[in-house]
């Protein structure tokens, strides 16, 4: 204002009364159009906060629905419909007078090396808020918009099945077996992964292992139809499982994709391939407890002379250049005077000296299909006349296990350990070595080698497999080891089947971490499934 002006308005009260009211209004003016524009402000503040919610939730639930056997198209859309659906139900229309509120959901891949398997869900949100004060300058609504994306790692899946012949135990209060409970429990869970996107294969494993399904990204309902054709019969050599498994993995060779073991059993582990050493000594060992037999105790030593295998010239023990076994003999080992096989105790009576049984690869085998080398063997007549053969249990399996670890002469009928269980005693022939003869001494094996495989398992740098284990009790027989299966899945701790407390020695914070879930019955299976099949998916997003 310049100096004449302030001049006029001064030399009159009137004039300068008339002043200070044009003052007062611009400066009111002033006030009133910024606290509008904060109220407004505020408003559509709060209005983007529970859009950005809306956006965030709507892009999870709709990830999540990518969890189903449907091919990708259909993922895609019902992941649309739940993605539109769980916005509105957060964000519904008209919610704080908003109006034109909506999200459209996007789906893509990642394009760079370490995206190439993470699949982005985004929910692009928009509403448009009323404003209250601004409008008297015109601006009647301004627009809001918020934005969020939620990844999933695509998954290469191997689900390992115990089908021994103890889950074809008809179960209480029911007229299905087991197996029939733990094949429904199986494809329940297949349903919670993604036809198309994750790879998912099916090994199953009793006296030995199979491939069912080969992993491939679609599984459904191929995988199922495998589960259905599973028959519950033999043993229980889970490191054979593990192991094919674990192969499979390998064979897809994809760091980038989340890989997962998950291991389900109803019992011990009590099964080792391995090259065993044809017996050469003279030595005291338990008898076979086979009728007829020279040794029939299996609570007895007897005094055994050599292996009673002919070598190809037909020469037996006691005969210069006997020679039982050599590489390339059908049945035979990766060295000379090896016989390849099967070990595996036979029987529930894991305190006592109980019996031990040979392998599926020897039993029944004749001397027209092994050739003339092995002719007269012991196991050739029963497979518990396999201790005959062998001298002992080898330090590692074939694939290189060691068949030493934390179980060490431990007694599992008595949860305690036992002196002298594992090994033959000073003075033996075969002193120090473990003992094949001793069926505590073989669920101890049975036990370390699918230990010591689990942390070469979790030792993989490159692939990072995590293993997740579930276990059944209720059945014949010993139930599923719980300190086991809690090592097997790396945990810190766990609980056994009284609750009672098991902590993890070999827990490694640094590599992987699973799950374990015990079902104590078989109708806690379903459950025990469905909660490391949450465990899992959890680890895509």
């Amino acid at each position: 204002m310049n100096r004449q002006l302030f001049d006029y308005y001064r030399r009159t009260p009137a004039r300068r009364k008339g002043f200070v009211l044009m003052i007062m209004t611009l400066g009111l003016m002033f006030f009133v159009s910024t606290v509008g524009l904060g109220v407004d402000a505020g408003v559509s503040y709060v209005v983007r906060t529970r859009l950005q919610a809306a956006a965030d939730g709507s892009a999870l639930a709709a990830a999540r629905s990518l969890n189903t056997s449907l091919d990708i198209n259909s993922q895609s859309n019902a992941a649309t419909t739940t993605g539109e659906a769980f916005f509105k139900a957060n964000f519904p229309p008209g919610l704080f007078n908003t109006t034109a509120s909506s999200t459209q959901m996007q789906f893509a891949y990642g394009t760079t090396p370490q995206t190439l398997s993470t699949f982005f869900i985004t929910s692009n949100a928009k509403a448009t808020s009323p404003t209250y004060f601004m409008r008297v300058f015109g601006k009647e609504s301004v627009p809001v918009a918020a934005k969020a994306v939620a990844t999933r790692r695509d998954m290469n899946l191997m689900i390992v099945l115990d089908v021994s012949a103890s889950m074809d135990t008809t179960q209480v209060n029911t007229t299905e077996t087991a197996c029939t409970i733990m094949k429904n429990s199986a494809k329940s869970f297949v349903d919670m992964f993604s036809n198309g996107r994750d790879n998912i294969g099916l090994v199953t494993y009793s006296t030995g292992s199979k491939l069912a399904f080969a992993p491939t990204t679609s599984f459904s309902p191929g995988v199922k139809t495998a589960i259905d054709g599973i028959d519950c019969e033999g043993g229980t050599n889970t490191v054979s499982g593990l192991k094919l498994a674990y192969d499979q993995l390998t064979a897809l060779n994809q760091p980038a994709k989340l890989n997962v073991i998950i291991l389900f059993t109803d019992g011990l582990a009590n099964g080792i391939i391995a090259d065993f050493p044809v017996r050469m000594q003279n030595d005291t060992r338990y008898g076979d407890g086979t009728s007829n037999s020279l040794y029939p105790s299996t609570t007895t030593l007897y005094n055994m002379p050599p292996s009673a295998c002919q070598d190809a010239s037909g020469k037996v023990f006691g005969q210069a250049g006997w020679n039982p076994f050599k590489i390339g003999d059908p049945g035979a080992g990766a060295t000379n005077n090896t016989i390849r096989g099967t070990i595996f105790p036979n029987g529930s009576n894991t305190g006592g000296t109980g019996a031990t049984s040979g392998t599926y690869e020897w039993y029944n085998t004749n001397a027209t299909n092994i050739g003339p080398s092995g002719t007269g063997c012991g196991y050739m007549t029963s497979a518990s006349r396999f201790r005959r053969d062998i001298a002992y249990v080898p330090s590692a399996d074939i694939w290189g296990n060691s068949t030493s670890g934390y179980r060490t002469n431990w007694d599992y009928a008595t949860s305690a350990v036992i002196s002298g269980v594992d090994r033959f005693p000073s003075g033996h022939p075969y002193q120090d070595q473990i003992r094949p003869d001793s069926p505590r001494a073989l669920w101890n094996v049975g036990a370390n080698v699918v230990d010591n495989l689990g942390q070469t398992i979790r030792a993989n740098t490159t692939l990072n497999p995590m293993i997740s284990t579930i276990g059944l009790g209720g059945n014949t027989g010993q139930p599923a080891d719980a300190e086991a299966l809690i090592r097997l899945a790396n945990l810190p701790v766990g609980y056994g089947p009284t609750n009672n407390v098991i902590n993890n020695s070999s827990y490694n914070a640094t590599r992987p971490q699973g799950s374990y879930a015990y079902a104590p019955t078989s109708a806690q299976l379903a459950a025990a499934f469905n909660k490391v099949a949450s465990f899992v998916s959890e680890l895509a997003y």
